[in-house]
């Protein structure tokens, strides 16, 4: 249905877990809306700096920046991979420790700001389903539809528990909580872009929701927004 539409951006935003990479990645396929997934994008700049720091590279981060390169590759059953320059890094950037150095980079002005530049540069000519902690707030203030999905934190670590049991990762489901409560308070504190619903954002408590549930709720909302949308 994208063809009949001109440059539509919807935003789903909110905390580690809260389910909105699974919906919104759903949601694309089922619009055909191209898909960003904004949270991979500072994952695999903060997987970048890591290795650099690791092997005692001394590269400032402008330079860093300049030489980020991501691509997302979306296969044929909805799945979308994650590529630093022409490395497949989608399992790597989910461990803990590049989740929490993402969160700090995204703390840095000249991070977001490049990072937002990239992101707007998606939607040109696009129709997009943007999924992140600022698309409704910075990135696509004016966005023809906003979500906001939020959880409880014992149900959102038990979820990114069972993604990170799933790619072969041993660790224990308490760690994994302990990171994301450290996490939530470094991306709602933050002094740019703080996590926080976007004015006129639709909120989604998905804490005892099923993804399907979820998507019918998004898909209601937008059936009054979208002319022609049939569900």
């Amino acid at each position: 249905m994208s063809d009949r539409l001109t440059s539509w951006v919807i935003t789903v935003d909110g905390p580690s877990g809260s389910g909105k990479s699974s919906v919104g990645k759903l949601l694309a396929r089922i619009l055909d809306f191209m898909y960003l997934d904004t949270g991979a994008m500072y994952r695999a700049f903060a997987l970048m700096v890591c290795e650099h720091r690791r092997q005692g590279g001394n590269r400032a981060l402008e330079a860093l920046l300049a030489a980020f390169r991501i691509r997302y590759v979306s296969e044929e059953d909805g799945q979308v991979h994650i590529f630093l320059g022409d490395r497949d890094v989608s399992n790597e950037i989910r461990r803990p420790e590049v989740a929490i150095l993402a969160s700090e980079l995204s703390k840095r002005r000249e991070v977001r700001q490049v990072m937002s530049r990239r992101q707007r540069e998606f939607a040109r000519g696009a129709n997009l389903v943007a999924e992140g902690r600022d698309m409704g707030t910075v990135v696509f203030p004016d966005a023809q539809a906003k979500f906001y999905l939020i959880a409880d934190p014992v149900v959102r670590a038990h979820r990114r528990y069972l993604e990170l049991k799933a790619s072969g990762r041993e660790i224990l489901e308490e760690e994994v909580l302990r990171d994301l409560e450290r996490r939530d308070k470094q991306d709602s504190e933050r002094k740019e872009a703080p996590l926080r619903p976007a004015p006129g954002a639709e909120i989604i408590d998905s804490s005892r929701r099923s993804l399907d549930e979820v998507l019918a709720m998004m898909l209601k909302v937008l059936k009054g927004k979208i002319q022609g949308l049939e569900i």
